[in-house]
């Protein structure tokens, strides 16, 4: 059977998600009396202590653990709705809290392009990240926050719900049946949230230490075999980058990408000089979207945080400070010409070593 861990962290992390769901799970993007309500342990208006809250909670979850009659099974679905409840708590109290981009604190090992620092794109977006700017812009975009983040609860809890059914319904073992299944389920999950949840899914796809082989096979699909975006959309960039004609830079280019990945595609070309060059093109409003979604998961994460330290409070890892460190490492993957400086560097660090050849 399952642990009482499992099943209270993965039912609450599910409840949490849904919780303030009084105008559609906004989560702290907007404030609602309910919510509020429940921040103060009072039943929100409309509803009645009791069983009745405990379903208003989180009633995807509710529904489906207390659908399970099997008498064995009636402690753990106990605990699974008493954490939902418990989330609840810890989820309207973070949503109190003022929603911020993701920050370092002043101390981080990312390397960012001091020099054009400040500098935005033609949409407003920082190309070097810096969190005030980021702020600012998306102050301004309230509503597309809310709409990101409806639809990543529309993907992420009924897959943690069905983590949890199934946990209550057989333990490990039933997990362990279904695990080619749910890795799949969570692969297409990470394809439909976007780059974003790729790159983490590609991420997750060489740890071996937390994750079954069957979740690594499966999101090893993501690492080649991401779907790429039409070349019209790449040639009108790539034209719209260098400023004129692909024939006044190139003599032939591939009609289709040799690779697609979350971020970028890259196409085989050859320069005017007869040199073969590869050219990375970056997915169209991809920093928009990155940067939209690492403020979505940086609510998930303080989220996270308050129910480990409510459930598990003798782990001290600070999995917010974790995630704003990959946040701006990620969006700094986004900076190319950032990226093709630090390749000039090495290259020219080790131009003389006899260990590396370029």
């Amino acid at each position: 059977m399952a642990s009482r861990a499992q099943v209270v962290a993965l039912a609450a992390l599910a409840a949490a998600l849904v919780a303030p769901g009084d105008a559609g799970g906004t989560l702290g993007f907007a404030a609602s009396p309910g919510l509020r309500a429940r921040a103060r342990g009072d039943a929100p208006t409309g509803t009645t202590p009791g069983p009745h809250r405990r379903a208003r909670v989180a009633p995807r979850v509710w529904m489906q653990l207390n659908g399970n009659s099997n008498k064995n099974n009636n402690n753990m679905a106990s605990l699974a709705s008493t954490a939902t409840i418990a989330a609840a708590a810890v989820s309207a109290a973070v949503s109190m809290k003022k929603l911020e981009a993701p920050d370092d604190g002043g101390k981080t090992y990312i390397v960012k392009d001091e020099a054009r620092q400040g500098l935005v794109d033609e949409d407003g977006l920082p190309v070097v990240y810096d969190r005030q700017l980021i702020e600012a812009y998306w102050r301004k975009e309230d509503g597309a926050l809310q709409q990101r983040w409806r639809e990543f609860l529309g993907v992420s809890v009924p897959f943690l719900t069905r983590i949890v059914t199934l946990l209550v319904r057989g333990g490990a073992e039933e997990l362990k049946k279904n695990e080619a299944e749910l890795a799949r389920e969570a692969r297409i999950n990470l394809e439909k949230l976007g780059p974003t949840y790729i790159k983490a899914g590609q991420m997750m796809s060489v740890r071996p230490d937390v994750l079954p082989q069957a979740a690594l096979d499966e999101l090893a699909v993501l690492q080649d075999s991401v779907k790429p975006f039409e070349t019209s959309v790449a040639v009108a960039s790539i034209e719209k980058e260098l400023g004129g004609p692909l024939g006044q830079f190139f003599t032939e280019i591939s009609e289709e990408p040799v690779a697609a990945a979350s971020l970028a595609q890259v196409y085989k070309a050859t320069l005017l000089n007869g040199k073969t060059v590869a050219v990375k093109v970056q997915r169209p409003n991809v920093l928009s979207v990155v940067s939209k979604d690492l403020y979505v998961l940086r609510r998930a994460a303080e989220v996270y945080q308050g129910l480990m330290d409510r459930f598990a409070p003798q782990q001290k890892t600070n999995y917010v400070a974790l995630f704003n460190e990959w946040a701006i490492g990620f969006y700094t993957e986004l900076d190319f010409t950032n990226e093709a400086a630090n390749q000039a560097k090495l290259k020219r660090l080790a131009h003389h070593s006899q260990k590396y050849f370029f």
